[in-house]
């Protein structure tokens, strides 16, 4: 489960961006419909909204997992090599230690199949239930939005630990701030 690492899931939703990230598309000669108030220039002016969607503690597979077209995997592999298929949860669940160690556990060198050894806070190896999905109907206000606009599957964190430096990442472009400050 390659963004299981992810403490925080950022999905970036670029409201009416026709290939979001391609080249900007040829502006098309339109008819002077001006707003009053807003100047449209070129294919900036069809920006209508920027919608930034930070659910924390969730991985892109826990949220989006069989989204259609997204990179998404239905299935995680257990230490023990075995296939593990991701269950449907409620939301409304028990959480796994985040933290640093863990993330490098989990991660393993690439090899992504540590994850059901990784602690809960009560102590105990959270097995299993490392890979799990969110039940559809429980995300589907954010299913919603992603099929109307446009849905990011590539977002992966800037460090292995908590949800801190996802944060900072999203509102200042990095971590780095300052060291002293910015580790979790």
């Amino acid at each position: 489960m390659r963004s299981k690492i992810c403490t925080g899931i950022l999905a970036v939703l670029c409201l009416a961006v026709p290939g979001c990230g391609a080249q900007p598309p040829a502006v098309p000669v339109l008819p002077n419909r001006s707003v009053p108030g807003v100047l449209a220039r070129g294919p900036g002016g069809y920006i209508k909204h920027v919608i930034i969607a930070v659910q924390e503690n969730r991985s892109f597979d826990n949220v989006f997992d069989g989204f259609p077209g997204a990179n998404t995997t239905s299935f995680g592999v257990m230490s023990n090599g075995k296939k593990q298929p991701l269950q449907p949860i409620p939301f409304e669940v028990h959480d796994m230690d985040h933290g640093f160690s863990a993330g490098v556990m989990d991660w393993d060198n690439g090899k992504m199949d540590r994850f059901d050894l990784n602690g809960t806070s009560a102590g105990k190896t959270i097995g299993s239930f490392a890979y799990s999905r969110l039940e559809h109907s429980a995300v589907e206000p954010y299913w919603t939005i992603a099929k109307r606009y446009v849905l990011a599957d590539h977002m992966f964190p800037t460090m292995f630990g908590p949800s801190f430096t996802a944060h900072l990442t999203l509102i200042a472009g990095t971590a780095d701030l300052n060291p002293s400050e910015s580790e979790a």
